[in-house]
């Protein structure tokens, strides 16, 4: 049997328009499973499907999901954000396929 750590971190930056996203992610050994997850107020209506995401997908461990939103051009306003659900998607799929990858054999 090979056993992964279920210790790690994760971040990554991306700019999009006049947004700058930074997502950080961390896992600690827990007997149980923990998710928190702390979103700005313009993604707040995320959480459920974050959580339920990544509910699926860990079956233990305390998890921290934090997502930081940051306005790079002085026009930029909550009124000019989408959420482009197809991308998103694509990236909880990938999250999740690097879960899968890290779990206990």
């Amino acid at each position: 049997m090979t056993l992964h750590s279920m210790t790690g971190f994760g971040a990554a930056r991306a700019e999009l328009d006049a947004w700058r996203v930074t997502i950080e992610i961390k896992s600690v050994n827990h007997k149980a499973l923990d998710v928190r997850v702390n979103l700005p107020n313009e993604l707040s209506a995320l959480e459920p499907a974050l959580l339920q995401h990544l509910r699926v997908r860990l079956a233990r461990g305390r998890v921290s999901l934090h997502v930081a939103l940051e306005a790079t051009a002085r026009e930029a306003s909550s009124a000019d954000l989408s959420i482009d659900a197809t991308a998103f998607h694509a990236v909880a799929d990938q999250l999740g396929a690097l879960v899968d990858d890290a779990r206990l054999s």
